[in-house]
């Protein structure tokens, strides 16, 4: 991410890339110098945001200096009017996340939300809302369809579904009507059974006239109704981290409890002639460590901070104090180490496996030597060869 002004010095033709969260690319030319612009250095804070990158061919004269300056980012991240009704149900003072095991489709969601207020705006169930494709987010107001009054969700890709201020009958009703028809859910899963086996984190919630803060358990939202939504965004992403890592940690429970079960029975059933199904068996429990590895340490970027919150100081301290809160490094790190003892373990089991199949080869090899030579000395001797054969064959396979 370029943090301006830069200057480059250069005689050949320079590539440069603005990232998400450029609001404009401002290029000034040194003085005596002349420098060629392509028209693909006219961008617009729409066109970085809709592509992630732009590229700008940039030609400098010989000698001609080129400052490049990210321009101020927006003042805040999203901005929605809450929808306030004194006839309504007030927000009830609490924050959940819920991790469910599935993905949601947020295009079709969003789109849904705008046909839903094309129709009939006075009643509908969402008021204002913002969707980020590219931050794989969705931020809804609630509207005056709905019993409560200025409460917020915001959807994830992932499943992650953030609510504040909602009884926990509307976080249900809303994930029914909004989210669950653009599901995609486990074979033969139905919805109540996903939102039994969900992964809920939850906290207080409470408005002050400062900063936005937590302590002591409770979140503390400042009123100015500008920036509480951008707020409540990086803290969304944060509760949401805290509910994923709690259904990896159940499902990484569930999995090394299996390992080592299986790898109990499996010591308990070591035979000569078993030795290379069971090294299938510990190949196939060290792939599937593999993949809670991966699915843990990469896939979810559960310490990242958020593109979105890049060029955002505030949000950004909001997004990683709350992290701290739910001690999410420290459980990863937990979590590691427990994949990695099971891994040495497994790595131990697989070794001896090998070493007892490369003793039965070693054995199976002097054996047959032996019985050659046996044979040929029978073949001297006048003893029937086969019988032989037979005894020694069962002597070596253990048979009686």
């Amino acid at each position: 991410m370029w943090r301006g002004p830069h200057l480059i010095n250069s005689l050949h033709p320079t590539r440069i890339f603005a990232r998400r969260g450029f609001s404009a690319l401002r290029l000034a030319k040194g003085k005596g110098g002349k420098i060629e612009i392509t028209p693909a250095a006219v961008v617009s804070a729409s066109a970085a945001a809709r592509k992630g990158k732009v590229g700008v061919t940039v030609r400098p004269s010989p000698g001609t200096p080129l400052y490049v300056m990210k321009a101020r980012p927006e003042a805040t991240i999203v901005e929605l009017k809450p929808h306030v009704d004194a006839n309504l149900m007030p927000p009830d003072p609490h924050v959940r996340a819920h991790s469910l095991a599935c993905t949601i489709d947020l295009r079709r969601v969003a789109a849904s939300i705008r046909e839903q207020r094309r129709r009939d705006s006075d009643n509908a169930f969402w008021g204002d809302f913002v969707f980020r494709e590219l931050e794989h987010f969705l931020m809804a107001e609630t509207g005056p369809g709905f019993s409560q009054q200025a409460c917020t969700a915001v959807f994830f890709k992932s499943g992650c579904v953030v609510f504040w201020g909602m009884t926990e009958d509307n976080e249900y009703r809303c994930v029914a009507t909004t989210a669950a028809p653009f599901m995609r859910m486990p074979v033969a899963a139905t919805l109540d059974e996903l939102w039994a086996a969900r992964e809920t984190e939850t906290m207080d919630v409470t408005d002050t006239e400062g900063d936005s803060h937590i302590e002591n358990d409770v979140i503390y939202l400042r009123t100015h109704d500008r920036t509480r939504p951008s707020d409540k965004l990086s803290m969304s992403f944060a509760m949401m981290t805290a509910a994923r890592l709690s259904a990896l940690e159940n499902k990484i429970e569930r999995v090394l409890a299996f390992e080592k079960r299986s790898a109990d029975r499996m010591k308990k059933l070591i035979r000569p002639w078993r030795v290379s199904a069971l090294g299938e068996g510990v190949f196939d429990s060290l792939i599937n460590l593999h993949n809670l590895r991966y699915e843990l340490n990469i896939e979810q970027g559960l310490t990242d901070v958020p593109d979105v919150m890049w060029d955002y100081e505030g949000q950004t301290r909001l997004f990683e104090k709350l992290q701290r809160h739910h001690d999410i490094k420290q459980r990863l790190d937990l979590l590691n180490a427990r994949l990695d003892w099971t891994f040495h373990f497994l790595g131990t089991f697989s070794e001896h496996l090998q070493r007892l199949h490369s003793a039965n080869l070693e054995k199976i090899i002097i054996g047959l030597i032996a019985l050659e030579l046996l044979i040929g000395i029978s073949d001297f001797v006048g003893f029937h060869p086969a019988l032989l054969k037979t005894y020694i064959l069962d002597k070596l396979t253990g048979h009686r």
